[in-house]
């Protein structure tokens, strides 16, 4: 997978305030994920790495993921990048995000994302609401291959992005545990009709390293009668505060 010019801009831009460390905060996180889908055949193992800077109410963020078994011939297997302002509304806190999410689909087809997503956290709940625009586009490389001439490229269009979320805790709780269903991820927008139910646990281990995992299943349902899994995933990971 070859990275766009957006895409190194975004990796430049946020490189160069992690080394400048302006009077923001700089935030690095980092996970692996295995799981089983209908696509791969058997186990795959995933790992991504995310920086991000946080300046008064804004946030910048870009990361990538790596496949390390899966069907993908392509290691580099998706770059994403946010562009964050949070507001307060009364007494709990809303977030407005530009999300643009890159992948390659298979060696012939990629994917790309646009999205406009409000987020709201209340005491013990976390709602996010938005829209996206989606394009697959078969690649130059299969176009001059097999000299595909039209039709390069699908488009979608205001596609629904939806996150609802219960915290047994409350949301600064230093622990707590959450159940949510969405079709939003780091790298993946699904369609409206493939939820994903995820149990998550968040643990501060201290004021700088924050400890997550979740597990993830994945199906047709409820909109689909014979209600079929699509996969499951566990993941891990860390994120640090760089002072």
């Amino acid at each position: 997978m070859k990275i766009k010019q957006l895409e190194i801009i975004a990796l430049t831009v946020v490189g160069i305030l992690n080394w400048y460390n302006l009077k923001g905060q700089m935030q690095v996180a980092t996970y692996t994920e295995l799981g089983r889908n209908i696509v791969d055949n058997g186990l795959y193992v995933q790992s991504a790495g995310f920086a991000s800077y946080h300046f008064k109410t804004y946030q910048l963020e870009a990361g990538f993921q790596l496949d390390l078994k899966s069907h993908q011939k392509n290691v580099l297997s998706g770059f994403t990048m946010r562009a964050i302002k949070d507001l307060h509304v009364s007494s709990f806190l809303v977030s407005m995000q530009v999300v643009y999410v890159s992948k390659p689909l298979s060696g012939i087809l990629r994917e790309t994302n646009w999205g406009v997503i409000s987020k709201m956290e209340l005491e013990h709940i976390k709602i996010c609401l938005g829209t996206d625009f989606r394009t697959f586009a078969i690649t130059r490389k299969a176009i001059r291959e097999f000299g595909i001439q039209t039709n390069t490229k699908l488009h979608e269009i205001w596609n629904l992005i939806y996150l609802f979320g219960y915290y047994l805790k409350p949301l600064d709780n230093p622990w707590n545990v959450a159940l949510t269903i969405t079709d939003l991820d780091n790298f993946t927008i699904e369609h409206e009709t493939n939820p994903v139910l995820s149990l998550d646990m968040l643990v501060n281990l201290n004021p700088k390293i924050l400890l997550f995992m979740d597990t993830r299943y994945k199906c047709n349902w409820p909109f689909n009668l014979n209600m079929n899994t699509i996969g499951f995933s566990f993941r891990a990971g860390l994120k640090f505060n760089i002072p």
